[in-house]
């Protein structure tokens, strides 16, 4: 059975991502909520989805950091009445590791937090597919399928405005210009539409400045080679 899209010669595709999660940290978190926008190689968003994964509410309750629930608002926005079935909780595993995450390059705010988490359940929750024989595996079943380089909204926006440490996902929406609904913060397809939106501006910033680069010829660098034996730069 095919599992894997072929994404050899298929265009670039990004994939917003957010979750939402039990606790920041420990053997006990839990990704409570996911949210995925799919884009194409013009940063079209050509699916949406969300969902709750399947989780034992009274498990995840007892390891869980309650200011981390508080922040998510897990039992205000009653994300336990949209738990998923958990049939239907291993397909969505299932599909987003075999056909949506694959070759994809991932996008976020702390991507690299997100991904963490995102693969940790993916890989619970899915089998290594194979390809043409039992021989032959469709990928390393110990590497996540997307693209090991992360797109980051947040570093990208320190870059741009010259800041010396990443903004929060809220300060990135006043520094690009737009509100953010306070109501959506801390929900996972409230800041995947964030996020992308931030994404595209920084995107569209990063056109402007490669336009200027390849327009001006730059001064020549000179350049110097130090050899760093232990730790120690010796001239």
């Amino acid at each position: 059975m095919k599992h894997l899209t072929d994404t050899d010669n298929a265009p670039a595709k990004f994939v917003v991502i957010d979750v939402e999660t039990s606790r920041l940290t420990g053997p006990g978190r839990l990704m409570v909520e996911a949210a995925l926008l799919v884009l194409d190689e013009t940063l079209t968003v050509t699916e949406r989805l969300s969902f709750v994964p399947y989780h034992d509410v009274a498990s995840m309750v007892l390891d869980a950091d309650p200011e981390a629930l508080a922040v998510n608002r897990y039992f205000e926005r009653r994300l336990f009445s949209d738990i998923l079935p958990s049939a239907e909780s291993l397909a969505v595993a299932e599909r987003l590791r075999y056909d949506v995450l694959a070759g994809a390059t991932l996008v976020g705010a702390n991507t690299a937090f997100d991904q963490s988490v995102l693969w940790d359940w993916l890989r619970s929750n899915t089998w290594p597919a194979t390809r043409g024989t039992d021989s032959t595996p469709d990928s390393d079943p110990d590497q996540p399928p997307w693209h090991f380089r992360l797109w980051d909204v947040q570093a990208a926006t320190a870059a741009l405005h010259g800041l010396a440490t990443p903004p929060s996902l809220s300060e990135c929406c006043d520094l690009w210009g737009f509100d953010r609904n306070p109501d959506l913060a801390h929900t996972a397809l409230g800041d995947a539409e964030i996020t992308a939106q931030v994404f595209k501006q920084i995107r569209a910033a990063g056109t402007k400045v490669t336009n200027i680069h390849t327009t001006t010829e730059a001064p020549p660098v000179e350049l110097k080679r130090a050899r760093y034996v232990f730790g120690a730069n010796r001239r």
